[in-house]
């Protein structure tokens, strides 16, 4: 089997950079193209490897070659990124974070054409997490405080991140299916939002905890990555999923379902 060509967005980042490196190493895989920001002081040069690809800023001409684009950049790459994806039916799997709904809406019709993978967090445990604390809000029930805390590096732009919101709209959902006064199985339109806590300093590549306190006793379910590569290799591995399947809008739940 032919190695999967990879077109990355976002190639100059912290992600951009651990991808091309995983590539290098996993013959399962190669890079197609490279995109990087206007006026990238890396466009028109080569990857420190031996390689007939450069870094571009043009991501049209970038994804000629591509079976698959990765994209860890900017919210305001997606309109471009989605039209592109459709007109060209190529598999995408997106990583950027602090999306506006909006822009999700944008990836979601592009899923009308091509296959597209979103998720803000690549990595398998948190997806292993998400299911653990579903299991103990419900069981819990709402008795118990829940509230969610993420750590990440002082640089990272938006807070709080999009796992630690998507970790909160999991307890959302598990609290409708706990009974509440007099059978109800809704959110009384008074119950207060899941405070969520963000912190950043240093290099933390991402922490995050979910905190279910009661009367006497609490619990903690924690997720800690220790390098970025754990996501690299997470997006590597939905990238050979998503190619040649249907399209749609996938997410972690699907490639766990599978």
């Amino acid at each position: 089997m032919s190695a999967i060509r990879l077109t990355i967005v976002g190639a100059a980042g912290r992600m951009g950079q651990e991808l091309l490196q995983c590539i290098r190493e996993d013959p399962r895989f190669a890079v197609s193209g490279l995109v990087v920001e206007p006026q990238s002081p890396l466009t028109g040069t080569p990857p420190p490897w031996p390689t007939s690809v450069n870094y571009l800023e043009d991501l049209d001409q970038a994804v000629i070659d591509a079976d698959c684009i990765l994209d860890f950049s900017a919210p305001q790459v997606i309109d471009t990124l989605a039209r592109i994806v459709a007109d060209r039916k190529l598999p995408l799997v997106c990583g950027t974070t602090g999306l506006a709904v909006a822009q999700l809406d944008t990836l979601r019709q592009a899923a009308r054409l091509a296959p597209v993978f979103y998720s803000p967090n690549m990595s398998l445990g948190i997806q292993v997490m998400s299911r653990l604390v579903d299991l103990a809000v419900r069981l819990l029930g709402p008795d118990f405080d829940v509230e969610v805390t993420e750590c990440h590096h002082r640089l990272k732009k938006d807070a709080p991140s999009g796992t630690a919101l998507r970790l909160q709209q999991a307890i959302a959902d598990a609290r409708r299916t706990v009974p509440r006064a007099l059978g109800s199985t809704e959110l009384p339109e008074t119950e207060p939002q899941i405070p969520v806590h963000a912190l950043r300093g240093g290099d933390i590549p991402g922490d995050h905890t979910v905190h279910l306190m009661g009367l006497g006793e609490r619990i903690e379910i924690i997720h800690r990555a220790t390098s970025r590569r754990v996501f690299a290799i997470g997006a590597l591995k939905v990238a050979r999923w998503l190619v040649g399947r249907p399209p749609a809008f996938y997410t972690m739940a699907d490639l766990f379902v599978a």
